[in-house]
């Protein structure tokens, strides 16, 4: 009898180098594609090495021609060797994170009502024998009501009732948060609502990408629908109805393009009071959905669509009810089925392995993990923080961030193409700017919330009812800085500028391996924390969206028009650069939509390198390697493409490659020259600031 031994994963590594090959079952679990496919990842100037198809122990790259796979790939083939199609160095630290928070969220020993609604939560989430006995039966009875409407006046009845506003969608979203007019109070904001297709221009024009997508979520609406009553002739009939009422109003929703530009800033910042507002509210109910949440009150409305809102009122008519009925029905079946039986879940995974490439199924504790923090995030950071906040290493990133901002300051003085008056007042912005690190000292109070007795849509839905009469109360007043943890989670692996507090916020969830350890080298932690996060962040202040905020984070120009011209030149040659760029396929890098984000990367990048110089026996080596490992990634097709067309940040190769190609450190470390795939001719190279 032939016995298959499994190798440790190193040992696996080590024999395909001696040896050279590998069995064909192997090869293919490295390509995932026949290898005659593999030309169509080629890329220029290098092959997108997030791409899972590209990543292989027998692709051999120096670091002259693709830095980025030379530092990244024994990383990278080892996460490929352990099965994984979709990787980052994110996901190690949220898993780690995620671990260490579900500890807190099933023992016994960790008390109090912030423990109770977690764990309450964590429990309807995960008992499938519930949702499996009474969930479709739930889902039904409220959305069988839209079907019951007769007329329009009965929809918007419903619309505007309690279950009608957290479930269904009334065609606008409404926020509160800090006033981009007056950054001390809290605002209202109005948008156009999410298309199902994500981007308005996939209406015009479908993509590869918004045929997957409008695949998949048509697959799983017909399924759910048929689970909830309908005949497949029924369900197509609303969903024919539904593509055609969006297809409508996406003529007067921008695409992901324009929300991008730099000049949707001011264009979306259309400030309105109440009764202007009920001056749109012809056929539309707008102020009637204000009233019923609450949120009418003396302040500004920041109406980012003003035409958008004003088509509402040609549609929302008596002769348009069958289709708007149809829209809203459509949106609650896909909204309400995310909390339904397990026979839903098991088809959504199946789906999405037909349409996107691969199975996106989890685990209970993931899939109940990923929601508490999302929707419940507060009560379970309180909890987290209590049990692992350390202030030692709150301190030491806190000194790490006076170093930073110090460097940036310096980067400022001696700049050479702004003039005196611009560059003081970004002096002073800098100056003003607010660090957040781990978490804050006030925390939002949860204690009127719970969940007793109630089944899992209705606890989400006494949720909601707490946050929109707790942004109601908030509305119009006075903002609070120092709560500056209750409006997103603490817990995620990432960090953020925000223009309307000129604050940075480097929440505890970044505070650990691989982006900080105690005993971190100082190359390494000028890559991570001073360059890629610090560093990157400040610079959002100062990118072509961040630098219309002035020091207080008010919408306010600063700039003398000689300066911002010379500015819009650097990065419009910067987008230009990378519209040359082309990751696969024939598909070019949008430099328009990424430039904000790859010129904070480089700028980030700068100020680390300028830190660099006042350290002895610096390892340049170690340090880009670093910056490299940050970038590391594995990503299926779908989410590759997905990333390229609808997400403002660079594909995580070119951040690696871009931004060490603007430094001759980079070149003096790896002997890079004249042709060479990485060299980039001085006269081509960006310096923003």
């Amino acid at each position: 009898m032939l016995r298959i031994f499994k190798l440790p994963v190193a040992v696996m590594m080590i024999i395909a180098v001696i040896f050279g090959g590998m069995p064909k079952d192997m090869q293919m679990m490295f390509s995932g594609r026949d290898r005659e496919e593999l030309a169509r990842y080629t890329g220029s100037p290098w092959a997108d090495s997030d791409l899972v198809e590209n990543i292989s122990v027998f692709r051999n790259t120096p670091p002259d021609e693709d830095f980025h796979y030379y530092a990244d790939k024994w990383l990278l083939c080892r996460n490929r060797l352990l099965g994984y199609t979709n990787w980052d160095l994110y996901s190690d630290r949220s898993y780690d994170v995620e671990e260490t928070a579900l500890t807190l969220i099933k023992d016994d020993y960790v008390k109090g009502h912030d423990a109770e609604l977690v764990k309450t939560m964590y429990e309807r989430l995960t008992d499938w024998e519930e949702r499996d006995r009474s969930s479709v039966n739930e889902i039904k009875e409220m959305t069988d009501e839209i079907l019951e409407t007769k007329s329009l006046k009965e929809l918007t009845e419903l619309l505007l009732s309690r279950s009608g506003l957290i479930w269904f969608d009334n065609f606008i979203i409404l926020e509160a948060g800090p006033d981009s007019n007056d950054s001390m109070h809290i605002a209202v904001y109005i948008s156009p609502y999410g298309l199902r297709l994500g981007d308005s221009a996939e209406y015009g024009r479908r993509s590869e990408f918004g045929d997957m997508t409008a695949g998949y979520r048509d697959s799983v609406f017909l399924h759910d629908a048929g689970k909830l009553g309908l005949s497949e002739t029924e369900a197509k009939k609303h969903l024919e109805a539904a593509y055609k009422l969006e297809g409508m109003l996406a003529g007067y929703i921008p695409s992901s393009d324009d929300t991008f530009s730099a000049e949707y800033v001011q264009k979306s910042n259309n400030c309105m009071t109440y009764e202007e507002l009920k001056e749109l509210s012809v056929n539309y109910p707008l102020t009637d959905i204000v009233d019923h949440m609450g949120f009418a009150a003396d302040c500004n409305y920041i109406v980012s669509e003003p035409e958008y809102l004003e088509y509402m009122n040609e549609i929302y008519t008596d002769e348009n009810f069958e289709m708007i009925r149809s829209l809203i029905y459509v949106d609650a079946v896909e909204t309400l089925c995310s909390y339904a039986d397990s026979d839903i879940r098991a088809y959504e995974a199946q789906m999405h392995e037909k349409y996107y490439g691969y199975d996106n199924s989890i685990t209970d504790d993931d899939m109940a993990y990923s929601e508490i923090t999302d929707i419940l995030y507060v009560p379970l950071q309180k909890l987290y923080v209590e049990e692992y906040g350390n202030e030692d290493d709150k301190r030491k990133l806190e000194n790490v961030c006076r170093d930073v901002k110090a460097t940036y300051r310096s980067m400022l003085e001696e700049n050479d193409w702004a003039s005196e008056k611009t560059r003081e007042y970004a002096i002073k912005k800098l100056d003003k700017m607010e660090i957040h690190i781990g978490w804050p000292d006030k925390w939002e109070d949860y204690s009127k919330l719970s969940f007793e007795g109630k089944s899992l849509i209705g606890c989400i839905e006494a949720l909601s009812d707490f946050k929109i009469e707790k942004d109601a109360a908030l509305i119009g007043k006075e903002r609070d800085p120092e709560r500056w943890g209750d409006s997103f989670n603490l817990l995620q692996a990432n960090a953020f500028y925000s223009p309307t507090e000129n604050a940075i916020c480097m929440p505890i969830g970044m505070m650990g391996e691989p982006f900080y350890a105690e005993d971190m080298p100082k190359e390494e932690l000028y890559a991570s924390i001073a360059g890629f996060w610090l560093g990157h962040e400040i610079s959002h202040s100062f990118d072509s969206n961040g630098a219309q905020y002035d020091a207080e984070g008010n919408l306010k120009n600063w700039w003398s028009d000689e300066d911002k011209k010379e500015f819009d030149k650097r990065i419009k040659k910067l987008s230009d650069h990378m519209d040359t760029i082309v990751p696969f396929g024939s598909y070019h890098v949008r430099g328009s939509v990424i430039d904000t984000e790859l010129a904070a990367d480089m700028t980030g990048l700068q100020c680390a390198l300028k830190m660099a110089e006042n350290e002895a026996d610096f390892d340049y080596d170690v340090f880009f390697r670093k910056y490299a490992q940050l970038n590391a990634s594995i990503m299926p097709y779908s989410d590759e493409l997905e990333m390229l067309q609808l997400d403002e940040h660079p594909l995580n190769y070119l951040r690696t490659n871009v931004p060490v190609q603007q430094f001759e450190e980079f070149y003096e470390t790896y002997d890079v020259n004249e042709g060479d795939a990485m060299y980039l001719p001085v006269e081509d190279r960006f310096v923003i600031w």
